[in-house]
Formats: structure tokens, C-alpha cells, sequence
């Protein structure tokens, strides 16, 4: 049986050193096929260790390459949301880990707009689990990696969701807070409006409608500028999707929470 390979390879004269390389790079595809597939079955099962296990031997084998590294960051900030509240210092080192596949990905192709993509999510997550000093150094980090991402690819969800949430955790400061974190670096604060942030998750839940992420922080926003009908909808809206991310339970957990300090009157009326 002759080797399954394309035809402008058969039919080039070329030395047999160089026909069984290819022939061992074509054979290879298939099976880094089935091993994100099988990363990607693990994820989705909610077995994170396992999964970052094979995708950290992957990313040893064969680089960081653009298909792996975002699924690698993917795996870790689930992994890091899952335990945020219970183990701080786990959290804040799985969003490092995830930081540090992205920025792999990116030193070898700095136009892999996922790669921008997931280093904003992981660097956006990990402010939560810092204090002031930190997450003002962070939140020039977190717009920019958001910001390159959309300008290779404006479809990208997740950028838009980290740019809505960098808009509106920069509003809830406080005047003194924003001043600090302005003296310790922090640029551009003073761009920060509640406008862009319900731009950009609004955004976001348009372009990924069935990621409950999205549609919960949204909510949130909509809170913050007293907007209740918009966040009753949202959070009925959310609450009713299906679980497709690890971290979709907690966050239906966190929408049912709000739906019910929303009818029960414990939040303010708009």
C-alpha cells in the first residue's frame, strides 16, 4: 500500500532522508489532533489537573504553539477560579501559569491574537487576588494584552469581556483609591467610564451568548448604574443556559445569588 501523503510530495524527486520526514511530520498531525481533543474531553469533564498534566507534556514536545497554549491558559484560570476562594495563593498561581503559557505563545508569534487574548483574562483574574500595590502595576498589563488582542481579531469575546470588567472595576475605586493606584503606576484611570464597560460585555454576551461569564458580570454592571430590570433579565437569562465551562456552576451559583437578593429586596431598587 503506498503511503497516504499529499500528491505534490509523491510526485517530487527528493532523497529518502527527506520523504521519511515528511512522512513522519504528516503522520504526526493526527495524533496532536487527538491530544487536544482528549485535553479538551478533560477540561469539559472538570478533570484540570489531568488535563494541564497533558497539555503541560504537550507544550514540552512540541513548543507553544497557537492551538495549545490558549487551551493550557483555558484549563488554568478555570482551575484558578474554581478554588479563588478557598486558596488564594493557588488561584494566583494557576493565573501565573496561565500567564506564562500565553506568554510563550506570544514570544513565538506576536500576532497569535488568542495568545493576547488569554494573557488579558489570566492577568485580568489575577488582579482579584491582589491588593492595591499589585493589581495597579497589573492593570496596565491587562488593558493592553486585551487591547492587541482586538486589534488582530475584534470577534474575541473574552477581550472584550477583560476591557468591560478593566472599565468597571477601575469606576468602583474610590477617589483615593484611584489616586493611589495612579501614583503607583497605574495608567489612562481617567479613561475609565461605566459606558465602555456595558459596551464591551454587552459586546461580549453578543458574541459568546452561551458563556455564563459573560451575562454574570455583566449583571453586575448593570447594578453598578442602577439599571435593576437590565440585571433581573440578565441574570434570568444566564441562569437558564447550559453548563458548558468548569466554572459555569459557580458562576449560575453566584447569578442565582443575585436573582435572589434582587427579588427579595436586598438589593436597591434603579
Amino acid at each position: 500500500m503506498k503511503p497516504c501523503v499529499p500528491g505534490i510530495l509523491v510526485s517530487l524527486p527528493m532523497p529518502r532522508f527527506i520523504l521519511a520526514s515528511l512522512l513522519l511530520l504528516v503522520s504526526a498531525l493526527p495524533a496532536r489532533g487527538q491530544d487536544l481533543a482528549r485535553a479538551d474531553s478533560l477540561h469539559a469533564r472538570g478533570e484540570l489537573r489531568a488535563a494541564l498534566d497533558l497539555l503541560d507534556s504537550l507544550v514540552v514536545d512540541k513548543g507553544p504553539g497557537p492551538e495549545l497554549s490558549w487551551r493550557a491558559a483555558r484549563t488554568a484560570v478555570n482551575r484558578g477560579m474554581l478554588i479563588e476562594r478557598t486558596d488564594r495563593d493557588g488561584a494566583r498561581e494557576a493565573y501565573l501559569r496561565a500567564e506564562a503559557y500565553t506568554r510563550a505563545a506570544i514570544d513565538v508569534d506576536s500576532a497569535d491574537a488568542r495568545a493576547w487574548e488569554w494573557l488579558g483574562i489570566a492577568r485580568g483574574r489575577r488582579t482579584l487576588t491582589e491588593g492595591l500595590r499589585t493589581r495597579a502595576t497589573l492593570a496596565n498589563g491587562v488593558r493592553e494584552a486585551s487591547l492587541r488582542a482586538l486589534a488582530l481579531d475584534s470577534t474575541l469575546s473574552g477581550a472584550h469581556h477583560v476591557l468591560g470588567m478593566w472599565h468597571a472595576e477601575v469606576r468602583r475605586l474610590n477617589t483615593f483609591e484611584r489616586l493611589g493606584a495612579g501614583a503607583l503606576g497605574a495608567d489612562d484611570f481617567g479613561d475609565a467610564t461605566w459606558d465602555a464597560a456595558v459596551s464591551h460585555l454587552e459586546r461580549a454576551t453578543r458574541l459568546a451568548p452561551g458563556a455564563l461569564v459573560h451575562g454574570v458580570e455583566l449583571a453586575r454592571v448593570y447594578l453598578d448604574i442602577d439599571q435593576r430590570e437590565a440585571a433581573l433579565a440578565e441574570l434570568r437569562r444566564v441562569v437558564a443556559l447550559e453548563a458548558v465551562e468548569p466554572s459555569d456552576e459557580l458562576l449560575r451559583s453566584e447569578a442565582h445569588g443575585l436573582l435572589a437578593d434582587l427579588d427579595g429586596g436586598r438589593l436597591p431598587s434603579g
